[in-house]
């Protein structure tokens, strides 16, 4: 991280530290600030990225309605600034955006609720709660250094597939860095494409404690099992 170097695990999302800024009180509309027409090029590489990290972090801001710029404007910008980036080239402005953002809304580290309740080892499995978020499953994995099963929608193929990880760092609150096992080499993944997200070894909580209610309720008898030819 380039501007505030903080691990980024253990702090807020920023939309949580930008939902609580207050908003506009005073009615105000959006403003065209700018009224006059000029000519404006910029194509050196360093100028198209200083364009582009300021337009992200305008859009972000004005996703919470802390600036009275023309949200049109804003996505036009962001637009003609990245439409010929490759991908590699994005994801690094938008981490470097999310890092000034980070150092501009300034919040306090907070200490995970719960870690342990997320996801912890138990000899040689890891119990997990399975209603737990991706995001949360996958900060657990970094820190407790463990590895997970993705099911993760590729744009490129257009399908969804299962990928076996071992998670490095979340950036920007967006990406996922991880060595991928099918490629034998590090990947980066798109949060927003994690469908599901499931430890390797993983027991989940809520089933344990069935297991637990039906061990200490009496035997019933059982009917006789169907066999269906459809089972594997």
């Amino acid at each position: 991280m380039s501007l505030f170097d903080k691990n980024p695990q253990r702090r807020r999302p920023i939309d949580d530290r930008l939902a609580e800024r207050s908003p506009r009180e005073d009615g105000s509309k959006p403003e065209q600030f700018v009224k006059s027409r000029t000519t404006v090029r910029i194509d050196k590489p360093e100028e198209i990225a200083a364009l582009a990290i300021g337009a992200l972090v305008l859009q972000k801001v004005d996703a919470f309605g802390q600036t009275r710029l023309l949200t049109r404007a804003i996505e036009a910008i962001v637009e003609r600034a990245t439409v010929e980036l490759t991908s590699e080239e994005m994801m690094k402005l938008e981490v470097e955006a999310y890092s000034v953002l980070d150092w501009l809304v300034a919040g306090d580290d907070l200490e995970l609720k719960d870690a342990e309740a997320i996801a912890h080892r138990d000899g040689d499995h890891i119990i997990y709660d399975p209603a737990a978020p991706p995001t949360e499953l996958l900060k657990r994995a970094i820190e407790e250094e463990f590895d997970v099963k993705l099911d993760y929608f590729s744009r490129s193929r257009g399908e969804m597939n299962t990928r076996r990880v071992t998670p490095v760092a979340l950036e920007a609150e967006t990406y996922l860095r991880a060595y991928c096992h099918a490629r034998a080499d590090d990947r980066v993944f798109r949060l927003n494409r994690i469908t599901r997200c499931v430890p390797v070894r993983g027991r989940a909580r809520e089933v344990l404690r069935v297991q637990a209610v039906e061990e200490d309720a009496p035997a019933q008898p059982q009917a006789p099992k169907q066999i269906s030819l459809l089972d594997d």
